[in-house]
């Protein structure tokens, strides 16, 4: 019985790190999205872009990739 106990919590604690990272994926391609957007904005008005938030950008999608892309 203390056999099956350990393996719901495990699963449970499993489950949790999960939902978490999901939230935190979806909050950095949420900010991805929108300073790509304002990087577009940025272009129109002054016809040149943002190079530290060009860099942002490009080190956040990076990130958001490793976290998915790299098995554990």
């Amino acid at each position: 019985m203390a056999h099956t106990d350990t393996d719901r919590i495990s699963i449970l604690k499993r489950l949790a790190v999960t939902l978490v990272c999901l939230l935190v994926f979806e909050i950095v391609r949420l900010i991805v999205q929108v300073s790509t957007l304002f990087q577009y904005a940025w272009l129109l008005l002054t016809k040149n872009y943002s190079g530290p938030l060009r860099r942002f950008n490009n080190r956040l999608s990076l990130y958001a990739y490793r976290c998915c892309a790299t098995p554990r």
